[in-house]
């Protein structure tokens, strides 16, 4: 069992912090509760046609068979 410090858990919030700001390349976006991400309708539509398609059903023998239906 690993045992971590309260140095371990700031130096990798420290981290982490570091590699969102690379990420999204601005501390503003992260900050500022206006800026709204979200994904975009296709992308949602597409989405939920594949849920509605995808089939996944166990058999006899406890195996999961999916299947995409048209």
């Amino acid at each position: 069992m690993h045992h971590f410090t309260l140095d371990d858990f700031s130096s990798f919030s420290q981290r982490e912090r570091e590699l969102i700001n690379e990420i999204l390349k601005s501390d503003k976006m992260l900050e500022q509760p206006e800026v709204e991400m979200k994904p975009r309708e296709e992308s949602l539509e597409r989405i939920l046609a594949y849920n509605k398609a995808l089939s996944v059903r166990r058999t006899k023998n406890n195996h999961l068979i999916q299947q995409v239906l048209n």
